[in-house]
């Protein structure tokens, strides 16, 4: 895949896994080994597992250095888990692409990271969804407090910022445009309907952490561009549809916070 796609103009680096490292330390489908099993202790067990997960990120990470000396690699990891062994057994990855989703605002992980395994960070994956699984109902206000928040400790991070840690990248939000397949992946059926069960809890995500069983995420509407559920044709000589998309007010609001950021306390205004 390096070979194949390395001279690509859009290619901005290498990042290796997602969410991995859950998997690696037993939380999420875990794995095992014969050698590992033998062990008793568990603890030990966790640190023979992260030795051989986070060698391996290390290995590809040399081997992509070899045939790419332009892009940088980066290790994908969920939240902040597991970089203590990353910083003994990865460090030939350049930076960290965190996955993160602290609610409004990331704590203290520019700095823990800085304490930990001192790489730069992207924070390769972060957002708020648009619904209110408590209210059920659409609420872009919160969605777009909880977007521009977020971008502005980004900011306050940047490298070259004195006033954060000065080791943050910059950010993907999560995401561009909602993925109605995402609740029921395994059911095309259900590909066509914009799905409002929630799939997991938050409670960084307070608004609407009163949901039922606390059920408060809802991935079909982490978009700051939506979709219409009304598909129009996409030429007048085409029998292909689309659904139209039309920008969330996150979109407008994070538009003017790139052009004109604040590094502030961002209160959420009543609208």
């Amino acid at each position: 895949m390096v070979r194949l796609y390395k001279d690509e103009p859009g290619i901005l680096g290498w990042i290796l896994g997602n969410e991995n490292n859950y998997s690696c330390l037993g939380q999420v489908n875990p794995w095992s080994s014969e050698e590992i099993d033998k062990e008793p202790d568990l603890q030990k067990q966790k640190k023979m597992r992260a030795q051989i997960y986070y060698s391996f990120i290390n290995d590809i990470s040399q081997e992509i250095h070899k045939i790419d000396t332009h892009h940088p690699v980066g290790l994908g990891n969920g939240e902040l888990v597991g970089l203590e062994y990353a910083n003994k057994f990865s460090q030939d990855v350049d930076f960290i692409a965190c996955i993160i989703y602290r609610g409004k605002t990331f704590g203290n992980l520019f700095k823990s990271v800085r304490m930990t395994f001192d790489k730069p960070v992207l924070l390769a994956e972060f957002g708020a969804d648009c619904y209110d699984a408590y209210l059920k109902k659409e609420d872009q206000n919160m969605q777009g407090f909880f977007l521009v928040s977020q971008w502005a400790q980004i900011y306050e991070n940047l490298a070259g910022n004195s006033k954060g840690a000065g080791n943050c990248l910059g950010g993907t939000m999560f995401e561009w445009t909602d993925e109605w397949w995402k609740h029921t992946a395994d059911n095309p059926d259900t590909w066509k309907i914009h799905d409002t069960e929630s799939g997991w809890s938050n409670g960084s995500y307070y608004f609407d952490i009163r949901a039922a069983n606390n059920m408060n995420m809802n991935e079909e509407w982490f978009g700051i561009v939506a979709l219409s559920s009304a598909p129009n044709s996409t030429s007048a000589n085409s029998s292909e549809v689309s659904n139209p998309r039309y920008p969330r007010k996150a979109y407008y609001l994070i538009r003017e916070f790139w052009k004109h950021p604040v590094v502030k306390k961002m209160p959420r205004k009543k609208t």
